[in-house]
């Protein structure tokens, strides 16, 4: 089976910036021994099939201060998992790296980690993207909160050094994952005005006020 317009323009277009970071990887990998390798399978985990993310979420969710933010990433991974895995996936269906030479053997060498899903764009890194920048579009303190970039650097290293994806994978990624993002932060910044519209409406109360620690504190003073 040939490959499809759009995968053989992305190995094209893409073939020296994704040759000559995937080659930095492979001597980092051998530079060190593959000292690094348990680290990226550890980091890459927590982009496998968005369930840190939703985790994360739903935890999120539990409290009034940061139910919104909860919110927009739940609904981002969403959005951004129908954009990925629905839509472009399988449309461009471009093959993973280590079905071909050099990247073949580099792959092996770093554990050989197979995926079954198509490469572009990457799916741990659109996951990843899509919740940390969620969080941060709707956070009020970005001064702190841009620190969660460094989480999404960090798995698309991970993808770039297993090398189950192409530098270009794991950009687009990034690019799917906040777009999902953005689309969400939209979505909830107007779902969340119109609750504030009702706020004496029992399910609007409870969106903006309910709080877990509130209930255990109550709980605890009636007993």
């Amino acid at each position: 089976m040939g490959l499809t317009a759009a995968a053989e323009w992305l190995n094209g277009f893409f073939n020296n910036f994704d040759s000559a970071i995937l080659t930095f990887y492979h001597g980092a990998a051998g530079t060190m021994g593959n000292f690094l390798t348990p680290l990226m399978v550890f980091i890459s985990y927590f982009g496998t099939k968005g369930i840190f993310s939703i985790i994360l979420s739903l935890i999120l969710m539990l409290f009034s201060r940061t139910r919104k933010a909860g919110l927009c990433a739940l609904l981002a991974v969403g959005i951004g998992a129908i954009l990925c895995n629905v839509i472009l996936k399988p449309q461009i269906a471009r093959p993973r790296p280590y079905t071909v030479s050099p990247y073949d053997e580099w792959w092996k060498d770093v554990g050989a980690h197979a995926e079954k899903d198509m490469s572009f764009p990457s799916g741990h890194v659109n996951v990843i993207t899509a919740t940390l920048a969620g969080i941060f579009l709707v956070s009020k303190k970005k001064k702190y909160t841009w620190t969660l970039l460094f989480g999404v650097i960090l798995m698309a290293a991970s993808r770039n050094y297993l090398m189950v994806h192409y530098p270009s994978d794991v950009m687009f990624g990034m690019i799917t994952g906040f777009i999902s993002a953005a689309l969400s932060f939209v979505i909830i910044y107007f779902v969340y005005r119109a609750i504030e519209k009702r706020k004496e409406n029992s399910l609007a109360k409870w969106v903006l006020e309910a709080d877990l620690i509130k209930f255990v504190t109550s709980r605890r003073g009636r007993s």
